[in-house]
């Protein structure tokens, strides 16, 4: 799992890694696979057991994607919006910060490259959003998923974990410590070659 691109979803505040053999960063692809009804259909279906008997019990796969595709978008506007608000009124409520992400962990030993979730948009969300918080309303996205389990033990989360750990470390190895540091790296862009 090697990173070879950051992406700015929104400047200064909102960026997601991209990995190698994926043709967009971890924030677009998972906005579009929360779209897309054949992905959806076949993660439901593959962890129907999970769907039927977990955290969400009775929940049919039409209505499973039903609820995925209308909350997803919702869920993108709400984190775009944040991340905006982060920028030009960090002291507000509506930032990354206040309403959107939230430490994976209860104990935080420091400051450095928290390891952060984000919940959709309606009660009892099972879309997540993984990150790792550099400083206080600058997050790096390093994936997400549909957790309909109550812990992270289906193997597509422990992937999950990995991401957030392989952020890290990608991170620190490019000696990207704070937000003024966001001005020495090479962001990718959509459409280049």
């Amino acid at each position: 799992m090697k990173i070879v691109d950051i992406f700015a979803i929104v400047n200064a505040s909102l960026y997601a890694v991209q990995y190698d053999g994926k043709p967009y960063d971890e924030f677009k692809t998972l906005f579009d696979q929360w779209q897309d009804i054949e992905y959806l259909e076949d993660f439901f279906e593959n962890n129907k057991k999970d769907l039927e008997e977990g955290f969400y019990k009775g929940i049919s796969i039409e209505d499973a994607i039903l609820r995925t595709t209308n909350e997803a978008s919702k869920f993108e506007q709400k984190i775009k919006e944040s991340a905006e608000n982060s920028i030009c009124n960090p002291d507000e409520e509506n930032t990354l910060e206040k309403v959107v992400f939230k430490s994976l962990h209860k104990d935080i030993l420091n400051n450095d490259y928290i390891e952060s979730k984000a919940y959709g948009v309606k009660h009892k969300s099972w879309l997540r959003i993984y990150a790792i918080r550099l400083t206080e309303n600058v997050y790096f996205v390093s994936g997400g998923g549909i957790k309909i389990t109550k812990d992270m033990t289906p193997e597509y989360l422990k992937d999950e974990l990995k991401k957030l750990k392989a952020t890290t470390e990608y991170l620190k190895e490019n000696f990207i410590v704070d937000d003024d540091d966001l001005g020495y790296i090479e962001l990718g862009s959509y459409g280049e070659e």
